[in-house]
């Protein structure tokens, strides 16, 4: 399982979601900002062009910094509505981020980073209880159950960091 280490390189998680977030490591700490806000009295989520580029610009990522973005996919039981409207968000984030010039973007696979951190199989509420164990400075902003898409861009960020630490390691 990947733990939590001392690593200095900043990084980026999102899980594109509607209940989505980004994080993003700083090299110091780790900060999550919803990506996907409630839209008038309709009781709908939806994803804001302007607020997707104002986190961009609020959290300081950069050119060089590693954008990981969890794949969206179709799960048994979800209508294709919701499905569209993810893989909608996903594409909405990678043109920001390759309108922004940053780093292409990498995708990665739910079960690949649940995997590596010991989730696979396991529910929401595990992913939420294992990114205030690695991160408890955050444990305002995970404090409900419904904060799994933050949690969730935690630990895809969180994977990030262990990759890119990785790289690094082999390119030295």
């Amino acid at each position: 399982m990947v733990s939590n280490w001392t690593c200095l390189f900043p990084c980026a998680g999102i899980d594109p979601g509607l209940s989505g977030a980004l994080a993003f490591w700083n090299g110091i700490e780790m900060e999550v900002w919803d990506t996907v806000r409630w839209v008038g009295c309709t009781g709908k989520r939806s994803y804001d062009l302007d607020d997707l580029w104002g986190i961009l610009d609020a959290c300081g990522i950069s050119f060089g910094v590693p954008v990981f973005i969890e794949a969206v996919g179709h799960r048994p039981g979800e209508g294709s509505a919701s499905v569209k409207k993810m893989g909608y968000g996903e594409g909405l984030w990678h043109g920001l981020i390759y309108g922004a010039t940053l780093d292409t973007p990498r995708v990665v696979q739910p079960v690949v980073w649940k995997r590596a951190l010991g989730l696979l199989g396991q529910d929401k509420e595990a992913s939420r209880a294992l990114a205030l164990r690695l991160y408890p400075e955050l444990a305002d902003a995970l404090r409900r159950k419904k904060d799994h898409g933050r949690a969730e861009a935690v630990l895809i960020c969180h994977y990030g960091r262990w990759v890119h630490a990785q790289q690094k390691q082999e390119l030295s």
